[in-house]
């Protein structure tokens, strides 16, 4: 960057950060902006294209990428747009046309492009096994069918073995869509109609050979003594099978630092569509028949052995061993240039011949540790690296003639292969540990995050996973609209922001944005560069918002964990938080029509008391006696209410008996009785339409009805009456008897207790009744 000019930010595209060979790409992308100190984001948003829904989920954040913060862009185009024809990508990518777009592994009309010449490795691959192994019969495993690679792939293998004139059946082809498990029943399916009796397997890539190797160890299918495979990417997997995996390597990291070199080199220069293509290169391993570990033990031919000096000895053998050395060490130190892999090849020859001269094995194990050390950071391959050693070793062995060299040679290889695997083992146990650990943290936290409802508490708990996990800065935003469509809500919040381990600003939490401005301007550094990851907060059922942390290659899966322990927390808190607010709702709705329904049920009392002066006031008394009984027995709240409301409108009916009926003074005829005794009955056919929250008018219709069986209008017994019935039924009785009626006068309230008790048990319920006198004896309650 040149002085006092702003620094440059480039985003990246990416599919998924989890495989191998996004991550490979991803670490030449992130080495290649330190060192031009250039600002990385990187938005992880799924494919843009698929028949899967959940594939397609998170690509809603590739619109970040219109950002006003953004200066080019790198697309992972081969994986996100798997699926999409080059019409479709150009109408993707058109909204950024304004700034340099690099396309990484697919090229694009009109794009700068990075890619591999995947033809170069497929034909070395395939020169080994027909050249070194004399394999004639192969069987390839395809890819996605019209897939740019895999089309690329089968058109090399066919050419080539048409070029050398072997034959090869169409039938040999198996569709396995790079996928391990369809590659498996793949060939489970061809291995039933067919006999297995060709020299050797062509993956399209390691997974679908990882896959046909576990199908072949089911069956007793030795690899490579029967069959041999080979397999394409060159994935960490890949080296420790057993054996381990003859593939094709890609150079991922070379592949990322292009990308930024092209977009830093528009960014100055104006764009263009300049393509680069990097070669692949082939990865012999055990798989395919070779086996280095032979070759070094076997005797040397001592009569073709030449007496030569070290100086002579070394500038006959370096130039016999250097592009082997330097081919074996290209795929270890994949941050170096071609200038330092050459000179580290010449040492290693050169300090192994004098060693080997010296008879002093620790002179080349010295700088057999020195250069493991200083290799640590690079993910090392164990086998390419025991074979490099192997040949060193095996080529010396041939053109030396004391036993004591001899000695010496098998000594140091002895030695090296057994500190690079004690060494090799101790990095992979370490991280795996580191895995381990922050596995554990994100597990200590989850059940904590997802109950934790207050703000402080959780953003307590989620500072402390920060530091612990060794994020230095990490911030979490919520999109103001969370519902599951293609757009990108306009505004977010900012729940959190941690720079540096601590809160950027507790105040600022909660602080509304532009979505596409990524984050408040106060949270990214302006003095210094940044690398920035983010993904989508998302459920199955909601985009929650973004969680932006550094990018740190070693941190992607950890990442990973947190984040969806972040997505579920949030959306639990949501959950909470909805609930409560309906909840509050509710309540508010609850008490709305507790006043609309009091309204109406005082209407339809007076209603009633209008017709029948004798009676009013008659359901208020028996409404509060009732309520008084359910209250004192100890009843649930909504029993209660449902008692006092029903006590307010027992009566209901009787707005359809005639008046003169109602107030007549005198002994009533059966004929007028029986009329009378249809006002359950009248109310409950008013009652039943209305959505009563309790069960108004069954109790209603039921509060004459008597334990034997002797009430009306259903006659039922005892457990058919509803409890809330059976207390109106004595509170109606006890205010009837204790109140003056047109054909009577008042019978006093001894008298009606009186009644009640001598039919207990009989018409009324004993707890009810004991109740009852209980209260208006104690003057707990006084009719009024």
């Amino acid at each position: 960057m040149i002085k006092n000019q702003p620094r440059h930010t480039i985003a990246v595209l990416v599919d998924y950060t989890d495989t191998e060979f996004q991550r490979g790409i991803l670490s030449g992308i992130d080495h290649e902006a330190r060192q031009r100190d250039i600002n990385i984001i990187i938005i992880e948003g799924g494919l843009i294209k698929s028949d899967n829904i959940s594939k397609m989920r998170q690509n809603i954040i590739f619109k970040l990428a219109q950002s006003g913060k953004i200066d080019a862009l790198i697309l992972f185009s081969a994986s996100i747009g798997m699926y999409l024809t080059d019409s479709e990508f150009e109408e993707f990518i058109h909204p950024f046309h304004d700034i340099p777009i690099i396309s990484m592994s697919r090229e694009l009309a009109g794009l700068s492009s990075i890619l591999v010449n995947n033809n170069l490795g497929m034909i070395d691959m395939l020169d080994h096994l027909v050249k070194d192994h004399q394999y004639r019969k192969f069987l390839y495993v395809r890819g996605v069918a019209g897939n740019y690679d895999d089309e690329e792939r089968i058109a090399v293998f066919r050419s080539y073995l048409a070029e050398k004139g072997i034959p090869f059946d169409k039938n040999s082809i198996i569709q396995g869509n790079y996928i391990l498990g369809t590659a498996m029943d793949a060939f489970e399916e061809y291995l039933a109609d067919n006999e297995l009796d060709q020299d050797v397997i062509v993956c399209a890539n390691d997974e679908m050979a990882v896959g046909i190797g576990r199908v072949l160890k089911k069956r007793g299918v030795s690899v490579p003594e029967d069959i041999a495979i080979v397999g394409f990417d060159n994935f960490m997997n890949s080296r420790y099978l057993s054996p381990p995996l003859s593939t094709v390597s890609q150079p991922l990291f070379k592949l990322g630092q292009n990308a930024v070199e092209s977009a830093c080199q528009q960014l100055h220069a104006g764009k263009s569509t300049l393509t680069i293509y990097l070669p692949s290169s082939f990865i012999r391993r055990e798989s395919c028949g070779c086996c280095g570990m032979k070759s070094v033990n076997r005797l040397p031919d001592i009569s073709a052995n030449h007496p030569f000096d070290e100086e002579s000895f070394c500038r006959y053998i370096t130039p016999r061993l250097k592009d082997s050395v330097e081919h074996s060490l290209s795929v270890i130190l994949i941050q170096h240039s071609q200038n330092d892999i050459a000179e580290a090849a010449k040492a290693i020859i050169h300090s192994f011949i004098h060693s080997v001269f010296q008879n002093d094995q620790n002179i080349f194990l010295e700088l057999w540790r020195s250069f493991l050390k200083s290799t640590r950071r690079f993910e090392q391959d164990y086998i390419i690296l025991r074979d490099l050693i192997s040949t060193i070793s095996t080529i010396i062995t041939d053109k030396v003639s004391s036993p004591e060299n001899i000695f010496t040679i098998q000594e140091i290889w002895k030695c090296s292969v057994d500190y690079l695997a004690k060494k090799c083992v101790m990095e992979e146990k370490l991280s795996n540990l580191d895995l381990d650990i922050d596995g554990r943290i994100i597990d200590e936290i989850r059940f904590t995050l997802i109950s934790s409802t207050d703000i402080e508490e959780y953003l307590t708990l989620v500072q402390k996973a920060i530091s612990h996990l060794e994020i230095d800065n990490c911030f979490a935003t919520l999109f103001d609209d969370n519902s599951v469509d293609s757009t990108l809500p306009e505004k977010s919040t900012l729940l959190f922001g941690f720079k540096n381990g601590t809160i950027t600003d507790k105040n600022g939490s909660m602080k509304k944005f532009n979505t596409l401005d990524i984050l408040p301007k106060e949270c990214l550094p302006t003095d210094e560069r940044f690398s920035l990851h983010i993904e989508l907060l998302t459920t199955s059922s909601q985009r929650i918002g973004l969680l932006c942390a550094d990018f740190n290659i070693t941190k992607l899966r950890s990442i990973r964990g947190f984040r969806q322990v972040l997505s579920n927390s949030l959306f639990s808190r949501n959950l909470v938080i909805q609930v409560k607010q309906q909840q509050k709702d509710l309540e508010k709705n609850i008490a709305i029509i507790r006043r609309t329904m009091g309204g109406f049920i005082q209407t339809l009392q007076q209603t009633v008391e209008l017709r029948d002066p004798y009676t009013a006031g008659h359901q208020r008394r028996v409404s509060e006696l009732a309520r008084m009984i359910a209250q004192e027995m100890g009843l649930t709240k909504q029993v209660i209410e449902t008692v006092r409301v029903g006590g307010v409108i027992h009566d209901l009916g009787k707005i359809n008996i005639p008046v003169e009926i109602l107030n007549k003074p005198g002994k009533l005829r059966d004929v007028e009785m029986s009329l009378l005794r249809t006002h359950p009955e009248i109310a409950y056919e008013i009652l039943l339409p209305i959505d009563f929250p309790w069960a108004i008018a069954d109790v209603v219709v039921q509060h004459h009805e008597h334990l034997d069986g002797t009430g009306y209008p259903k006659g039922l017994k005892k457990d058919e009456i509803l409890l809330e019935a059976k207390i109106i039924c004595v509170a109606d009785v006890v205010e009837a008897m204790a109140s003056h009626r047109p054909y009577r006068p008042a019978l006093g309230l001894d008298i009606a207790l009186e009644e009640i008790l001598n039919k207990r048990n009989s018409w009324f319920d004993a707890d009810i009744v004991d109740t009852c006198i209980f209260l208006l004896q104690s003057g707990k309650y006084t009719l009024s």
